[in-house]
């Protein structure tokens, strides 16, 4: 194209509005545990997927043609016609100053369609990738890939280099530009053809992996859903879906796909990385199988659960948990060295002494209740369900000084629940002897 056939274009519309595993509090008697993976975003949340796309604008530059060129049909003359920026800035190497590759356009409409699908040239854009390519899905699947073949390579590069060089921040936003461009080219590909399962689950896979929040995750689990409905054997789709709920923490759905995949797959070598998949997990679904009987007050279930699990595993919830199922059983021993177990594997968190408090107080071992609280509370100086616990073993104990002053200490906080704020008024009227009712045991509530 003659350099006096087109000019550039900053702005040719206006759009339209349009995870490790932490352990978390749990209730004795009912516990709401849920094995979670936490995942680091720095964006701002997400409200919609499109606005999420939309705001990649900048990422293309418009040309409008003034009069028809060789490669281009006139029904596009006074069309605004999308460059990739990347495609642009190596052009002006390139000689784009006489000439403007027919590709370098295909590859902005494929983009220009991802960001804004609801752009008023949509139709023209995809009526001139039909003609112009035998398969513009296809054309736009293989853009993709090219991407993401750039962004492994830079990634084992970064991987492969000396431990003594830190790659350049310029090297990481090369591969964080890549992934972005393969995430575009994917999805330009699913819109032109939704029901491509290639083209969704590329997209969909690159989704989630674009951004951790749930929106990303919904919509990337909806796309997977929606390949399975047509094609339930779908390998890719289903394999997606493990590594999609795998990611959310989901280890009993992560398997179930992923056992559906290896019964339909013909790959030796996907094969064996399914199975691998699926022995990487199994302490984690064994652990999330235990929770759920423990929500379910199936406490025997639950102990057989988390028994396999603490044999393929050395977390150490799952001695915690373990506890949970002894105590919630009245094996107040056993709940006890399960707890002291999980503390010794690094299991510091607060319910795990709030747990372990509750059970030496049940069997009897006031002192020893003590003790651990104590040693909670330096760890957890906030913990005020375990200060509570502690006012409670020190009016057992009769020490009622410092059960008072423990529990004024929960009252300089202005954030109790007014159910809290009730529990600890009670016990304090026990303690000051303005109530006749008994002091009541400690929870881990």
């Amino acid at each position: 194209m003659d350099n006096k056939k087109w000019e550039t274009q900053q702005e040719p519309h206006r759009h339209s509005d349009a995870c490790a595993h932490e352990a978390c509090g749990c209730e004795h008697h009912g516990h709401n545990h849920e094995a979670c993976h936490c995942h680091d975003h720095d964006e701002d949340e997400v409200q919609d997927i499109d606005s999420y796309f939309r705001e990649k604008n900048p990422r293309v530059a418009f040309i409008e043609l003034k009069e028809q060129a060789e490669a281009v049909p006139s029904s596009l003359v006074g069309i605004p016609l999308p460059i990739r920026l990347c495609d642009f800035m190596e052009g002006l190497q390139e000689h784009f100053d006489r000439e403007i590759p027919l590709r370098a356009i295909l590859n902005g409409m494929v983009w220009m369609l991802a960001i804004d699908p609801a752009f008023r040239y949509t139709d023209d854009y995809k009526k001139f990738l039909q003609e112009a390519v035998k398969d513009p899905t296809g054309f736009a699947l293989q853009l993709g890939m090219g991407h993401l073949k750039r962004a492994y390579t830079l990634q084992q590069e970064i991987t492969d280099a000396s431990t003594s060089v830190e790659p350049n921040d310029k090297v990481h936003e090369a591969v964080d530009k890549e992934w972005e461009a393969a995430l575009l080219s994917f999805r330009g590909a699913y819109i032109l053809h939704p029901d491509e399962p290639l083209a969704a689950v590329e997209y969909a896979r690159l989704l989630w992996r674009e951004g951790q929040q749930s929106i990303f995750l919904e919509e990337a689990n909806h796309i997977l859903e929606q390949v399975l409905e047509k094609d339930e054997e779908n390998v890719a789709a289903n394999t997606a879906l493990g590594d999609l709920h795998e990611q959310m923490g989901q280890y009993l759905k992560a398997t179930a796909y992923y056992s559906h995949a290896l019964e339909h797959c013909n790959d030796e070598t996907v094969k064996q990385e399914l199975r691998e998949s699926m022995t990487r997990i199994a302490p984690d679904a064994a652990i999330e199988n235990g929770i759920y009987y423990l929500r379910r007050a199936d406490y025997p279930h639950a102990l057989e659960a988390l028994m396999k699990a603490k044999a393929e595993s050395n977390r150490y919830d799952t001695d915690y948990y373990l506890g949970v199922a002894y105590q919630n059983m009245s094996h107040f021993d056993a709940a006890v060295e399960a707890f002291r177990t999980s503390l010794d594997k690094g299991g510091d968190f607060e319910d795990v002494y709030n747990g372990l408090v509750y059970a030496l107080n049940a069997d009897g071992k006031i002192d020893e209740a003590l003790e651990a609280a104590t040693e909670g509370l330096k760890q957890h100086p906030d913990a005020l369900r375990l200060l509570f616990n502690r006012a409670v073993l020190y009016a057992q104990s009769g020490d009622n000084d410092a059960a008072e002053e423990d529990l004024k200490e929960i009252l300089s906080f202005d954030d109790l629940s007014d159910e809290f704020f009730n529990e600890v008024m009670r016990l304090r009227e026990q303690v000051l002897g303005t109530s006749q009712d008994p002091v009541e045991g400690t929870s881990e509530e």
